[in-house]
């Protein structure tokens, strides 16, 4: 018998870039008993990261959520969550930031409520995630380059439509204020910008066609 989930799409992206492994978790172990993508993102960071891990480490997760009205059309709904240790506080420590703009609804049209993002990589990369599908691509021709270029060319290379996270050079090399870009120059503090440079991370792309406010599932 099919269940139909609410606002859910019910899958969240586990990327681990050591091992270059895609998995996925289960957004409905954690929905019943946690408020929205923030509630969500936080179990899980409280979960996988531990006290002895730094901002820098592989270990500590960079989770972007999204919640159960996004893509909806509900006003203030298009935004989402990036959780992770920031290498801002002193002494580092558990922070959340918030961010606008089309990912979050573009994420959900994709399939995911969400992605964890563990591990490092060994050569420059980015994720590539499109109606169901990710991918783990060489980001060489993004390093170096600023948000406004990133823009351009993944726009050039995936169409117009493309929604991304990235990070500029300060997040490359690891400035501990750096700042996550959207598409639409929407950005979170907390030093996740430097957190993705940290794993060899350039940017998340997306780019979905679903329709994710009602999800059947058997």
């Amino acid at each position: 018998m099919a269940t139909e989930i609410y606002g859910w799409c019910g899958k969240i992206l586990n990327v681990d870039l050591s091992n270059m492994r895609v998995t996925e978790l289960d957004t409905m172990d954690y929905a019943d008993r946690f408020l929205g993508g923030r509630g969500i993102a936080t179990k899980i960071y409280w979960e996988e990261v531990g006290a002895d891990v730094d901002a820098f480490d592989p270990e500590n997760r960079l989770i972007l959520m999204s919640g159960p009205l996004g893509a909806t059309g509900t006003q203030g709904a298009s935004r989402f969550e990036v959780v992770g240790k920031s290498p801002m506080l002193m002494p580092e420590g558990f922070c959340y930031g918030n961010l606008g703009g089309f990912f979050g609804p573009y994420l959900k049209r994709a399939g995911y409520d969400g992605v964890v993002i563990s591990g490092r990589s060994e050569k420059p990369v980015y994720l590539w995630i499109h109606d169901g599908k990710t991918q783990m691509l060489d980001a060489s021709f993004l390093w170096g380059k600023g948000v406004y270029a990133v823009r351009d060319i993944l726009k050039e290379t995936h169409g117009k439509n493309v929604r991304f996270v990235t990070t500029g050079v300060a997040g490359e090399n690891m400035c501990r204020s750096a700042n996550l870009m959207t598409d639409n120059e929407g950005s979170a503090t907390g030093g996740f910008g430097a957190v993705m440079g940290s794993k060899n991370l350039k940017a998340v792309a997306v780019l979905g066609t679903g329709r994710p406010w009602l999800t059947r599932r058997n």
